[in-house]
């Protein structure tokens, strides 16, 4: 039967497909109510309408004359003065539908949904043919200008799409130098959301993903034109996309008609539009942020977790031009910061003297008695001071406190221990704490200045639990002065403000956000500056999608990296790259705790702590492996792995596409080997003094070259295009064998055996064409400590017997099928069961991890044992190439004269023999017609 770890793996694939889609269909429900439903009168007339377009020989193409049709001779040069709607509408009051109803769908197609991929493929191919004399002399922009001609967009007064565009009007970004462009935009999006909440979708051809493929038509081109107006279209573009035609896919009418697009290109991924064009928006971007005296590290910062990297720079620098007050982004004394470094970073702030909120700076001392803090700490009781009725001549932690009040600051704004007694705390500072705490009906606080003991043991237990102090509060109140002197506005500049405060840099803080059920904000009451008012991170500052400004989207998106439940390995990279701590040791602490490694210890080595962090998780970016640092052991489970999680290659913003993609992670099995398909190469002589080592320490660099002039033979050298990699190191690695799938390693879906081997390091391949490269093998890394290495090119040829036996094929073919009879209860282990991104994936190839479709339920056995199949059989049982004999797991070794070593010959076929779920079954009686295997005997193909 079945492994358990089975059970859980595809429970947990299963049901990370169906939360995702519900999440998706939820926010589409939501986002279509807010349009709004038409009036039984517009219905009606577009009943009427629909009728027409259905005896129509052209359907809803006959309202639009020509609608299809691009004639490059009609083609006019740029004019960023004219106007691009065809006319204004003249209809009265009498008016009953959009002005631009002739571009309705008004019949779409119901496409199947095993249909989708091929009417992708068709759609792609067709577009390129239709377009292809736009691939001449003619700009980007003249390109989008015919486009929008095309369309003949009314102007449009109707009421319900006057009223969508009120609301785009806040959200659109501007458009510098082609306004008409801008308007013109407005009025499509306005009526498409209009249509939308009727019920309908736009004609495919005048589609915001039609105005996408605009893009990539030319991308080659690197969009030729002005580089302001054509960044500031792709800026328009991308809002169209990501806020107006995909919230708008599904419509109660019926499948959307137009396939073949999605916003999955050069708009979703870092570095993705051609430099020229992003360039000049960048600078201008830093040259406005150095005017308002923003800290260039923090802005630089925000380029390592937004989606676009520094192409969403623009738009944060957008959203702070066009609020209130932008002077209250600057960051006093920070003149001397650079893009790299921080003054502030590395300031002892343990020594800064404790901050007063009375005016006379002179009020009484608060003393909170350390040695309760211990014994509550060794009693497994909480740390937070109770401040309903409080004494404060002698406080104490009883009564417990119900509600508790996670305080989240910045010891450098004076509101952590100072340099005075241990447990003492300004009067003035405590009761301010309280009030609020108050205010949130709360009766005690916790706040590390006060609530962390100093005993010792006492210590290092309450620090590797810090997180549960914040996970168990009712509310957590974030604190910070940058914030105090900054007006709260509800236009997303908030926002901006929290990601660019001191709170936000620091490693301590990210932890408390990720954690934290419940967060509020302190900002400045802009109607009176002595007044403070505090809001709801979740329901008052991040963005509301959709109809939000981009630099508002995109500070939320950053913010939301901390709110998840579980980040992903990517993310925890991210969010530390960016924050600063007094302590170097608290940054792998602090990703422990992101990661919530239950039996992390704050005493445990950074090698200890990677490791617990790492089995938490089912994958890791491919990226991950390629580092240039001593690893976590020299064989075996996470050989592959730097010593110190932090030392991984770090997320940047020229390869988050390979966070995001589909197909790039690397497979963590139980035993710590990371799976995935590489393209490869094998090596020459001439690679020994070609290759350069990618070496951050002398002992890495040796081992490399040791590795190169000892074994050349033995190794091969990875790449993996996909994943963005062309910039990086390729991966080298010694081959010891080959190795296959087993059910005891909670993996699946692998059809053909891996080439194990051991992490040898990474290496710069000078030479390297894409040529050179083979496509493509699974590769597992991390073979058992001390396992002799082997030529790599008989490490290949074994994978490639394999590949060609037909019973092995068809063997594996059952074994991918998913089981019926699955245990939906089985306890979380919190071991290799999560993803490294919230995206529905697809089973099925290794390192495949697609967003197509979900799981696919059939009996295990249907393709193999036919209709005679009996109990599920797990992989050993089905092919008898890894099992137990004499009572020990063996891996199977090819022999040289096609044998099975440790089989003698794969007597009775190895696991079929005997075995009695096909002892005496029918046909496969004796393993009947494949009895002593038949054609097959001894298994040579």
């Amino acid at each position: 039967m079945m492994d358990s770890n089975w059970t859980e793996v595809i429970d947990l694939w299963s049901s990370n497909n169906a939360q995702v889609r519900e999440q998706q269909q939820s926010a589409r429900t939501s986002f279509l109510k807010s349009i709004g439903t038409p009036a039984p009168d517009e219905t009606n007339a577009l009943e009427e309408r629909k009728c027409a377009a259905r005896s129509s020989p052209n359907g809803n193409h006959g309202f639009h004359p020509d609608g299809g049709k691009w004639i490059e001779s009609q083609m006019p040069p740029l004019e960023p003065d004219r106007s691009l709607f065809w006319d204004i509408e003249t209809r009265g009051a009498e008016a009953r539908t959009c002005a631009n109803v002739h571009l309705y769908d008004l019949h779409p197609q119901d496409y199947p949904e095993t249909l989708v991929g091929h009417e992708y493929q068709d759609g792609t191919k067709e577009h390129e043919e239709q377009y292809q004399w736009a691939k001449g002399n003619i700009t980007f922009l003249e390109l989008v200008q015919y486009f929008c001609l095309k369309t003949r967009l009314r102007e449009c007064r109707f009421p319900r799409c006057r009223a969508q565009m009120a609301k785009l009007e806040k959200a659109m970004p501007v458009c510098e130098k082609w306004k008409s462009f801008r308007k013109w935009a407005l009025g499509a999006a306005s009526c498409q959301l209009s249509a939308a909440g009727a019920g309908y979708q736009w004609l495919d051809e005048f589609s915001a993903f039609q105005a996408e493929k605009l893009i990539e038509l030319k991308k080659d081109d690197e969009l030729p034109g002005d580089p302001v107006m054509v960044f500031d279209v792709c800026k328009v573009v991308y809002f169209l996309l990501t806020q107006v035609q995909l919230p708008c896919t599904t419509i109660q009418n019926g499948f959307l008609s137009y396939k073949k697009g999605k916003a999955s290109s050069w708009v979703r991924y870092s570095g993705a539009m051609p430099q020229r064009v992003t360039t000049l928006a960048v600078k201008k971007a830093l040259e406005k942020a150095a005017k308002l005296h923003i800290c260039p590290h923090r802005f630089w910062n925000l380029a390592y977790s937004a989606d676009l990297g520094r192409d969403d720079l623009p738009s944060l620098m957008e959203l702070a031009e066009e609020s209130p007050s932008p002077e209250s982004f600057a960051h006093e004394g920070h003149s001397g910061c650079s893009a790299e470094f921080c003054l502030f970073s590395d300031v002892n702030s343990t020594l800064k003297k404790q901050l007063h909120k009375c005016a006379s700076e002179d009020c009484r001392q608060v003393f909170f008695p350390p040695e309760e803090l211990n014994d509550a700490v060794h009693q497994g009781r909480t740390t937070a001071w109770p401040t309903a009725d409080v004494d404060l001549d002698h406080v104490t932690l009883s009564p417990p406190p119900k509600d508790i009040m996670a305080i989240s600051h910045v010891w450098s704004d004076g509101t952590g221990v100072g340099v005075g007694r241990s447990g003492e705390v300004n009067n003035c500072l405590f009761m301010y704490f309280k009030k609020i705490a108050d205010e949130l009906d709360c009766d005690g606080i916790w706040w590390d200045a006060i609530c962390i003991p100093s005993e010792k043991q006492a210590r290092r237990k309450a620090i590797s639990k810090m997180q549960e102090n914040y996970t168990h509060a009712k509310h957590t109140v974030v604190h910070d002065e940058y914030l105090l002197q900054f007006d709260w506005a509800n236009d997303g500049s908030p926002a901006l403000a929290l990601v660019l405060s001191p709170w936000f840099s620091r490693g301590w803080t990210a932890l408390e956000l990720s954690v934290s059920t419940s967060v509020k904000v302190i900002y400045r009451d802009p109607n009176d500056h002595s007044r403070q008012v505090i809001k709801d991170l979740d329901e008052d500052i991040l963005a509301k999608m959709p109809l939000v400004k981009v630099g508002h989207e995109v500070a939320s998106t950053v913010l939301q990296r901390l709110r998840k439940n579980e980040p992903s390995i990517s993310d925890i990279l991210m969010i530390l790259r960016t924050r600063s701590t007094t302590w170097g040791r608290d940054r792998i602490a602090i990703a422990s705790m992101l990661a919530r490694a239950e039996d992390y210890d704050y005493e445990d080595s950074p090698a200890t702590a990677t490791v617990k962090i790492l089995r938490l998780y089912l994958e890791v970016p491919l990226s991950f492996l390629l580092h240039g640092h001593d690893t976590v052991s020299a064989g075996g489970g996470f050989s592959w792995c730097p010593s110190n999680l932090l030392d991984s290659a770090p997320a940047n913003i020229y390869d988050q596409v390979s966070f995001k993609s589909s197909g790039v992670a690397a497979l963590i099995d139980d035993s710590g080997a990371a799976i995935a398909e590489w393209r490869y190469r094998t090596l020459t002589p001439a690679d020994k003094a070609a290759l350069r080592p990618f070496a951050l320490h002398v002992s890495v660099e040796f081992r490399i070259r040791q590795t190169l002039e000892e074994n050349w033979q033995h190794c091969l050298l990875l790449q993996s295009e996909s994943a963005g990699l062309d910039r990086l190191p390729m991966l080298l690695v010694a081959a010891t064998g080959i190795s296959w799938p087993d059910e005891s390693h909670a993996f699946w879906g692998v059809s053909l055996p891996f080439v194990d081997s051991h992490y040898v390091g990474c290496v710069f391949d000078d030479s390297a064409k894409k040529d050179n490269y083979r496509l493509s093998v699974g590769v597992r890394i991390g073979s058992a400590a001390g396992r002799p290495t082997i030529p790599a090119e008989e490490a290949l040829g074994r994978v490639s017997t394999w590949q060609r036996g037909r019973i092995l094929r068809e063997a594996s073919l059952a074994f991918r099928q998913i089981y019926q009879n699955r245990n939906k209860n089985q306890a979380d282990k919190r071991r290799g069961k999560r993803f490294d991104a919230n995206i529905v994936r697809s089973y099925g190839g290794m390192g495949t991890l697609g967003d197509r479709e979900e799981l696919d339920e059939t009996h295990m056995a249907k393709q193999l044992a036919r209709s005679h199949a009996g109990d599920a059989m797990g992989w050993a049982e089905l092919t008898g190439l890894t099992g137990t004999v004499n009572g020990s797991r063996q891996h199977v070794e090819y022999g040289e004269h096609g044998e099975y070593e440790g089989y003698e010959g794969y007597g009775g076929y190895g696991g079929y023999g005997g075995y009695g779920g096909y002892g005496g079954y029918g046909e496969y009686g004796g393993c009947g017609e494949y009895g002593g295997y038949g054609e097959y005997g001894g298994f040579i193909p």
